[in-house]
């Protein structure tokens, strides 16, 4: 049984990503969607430069997620290109565009 604030924090993830969702993700290697907050003109702000489109979500959706898979979000098709741990159970992917 995970602990309190394991429980907590997955309880929060779930609701967090049914609220702040922006689209819904088809992640490779995964059956089901995922809700994901996505941003294709993401841009750094510590260096105030534009980087690659990434999405966030809850980590414990997409366990074993690894770099390569294939991510489909808004009518395009990306590879996941760096994952980063966005705090709380989040992740953030960064991802690159696929050719079609």
């Amino acid at each position: 049984m995970p602990s309190p604030f394991a429980a907590l924090e997955a309880r929060v993830n779930r609701i967090a990503g049914a609220k702040l969702a922006n689209a819904e993700a088809v992640i490779g290697g995964f059956a089901d969607p995922v809700a994901v907050i996505f941003d294709d003109r993401y841009v750094d702000p510590l260096t105030m430069s534009a980087t690659a489109p990434q999405v966030q979500c809850d980590g414990a959706l997409v366990p074993g997620i690894a770099v390569g898979r294939s991510v489909a979000v808004a009518g395009r098709t990306y590879s996941v290109a760096e994952i980063h741990p966005a705090g709380a159970g989040w992740l953030t992917l960064i991802l690159e565009a696929t050719l079609p």
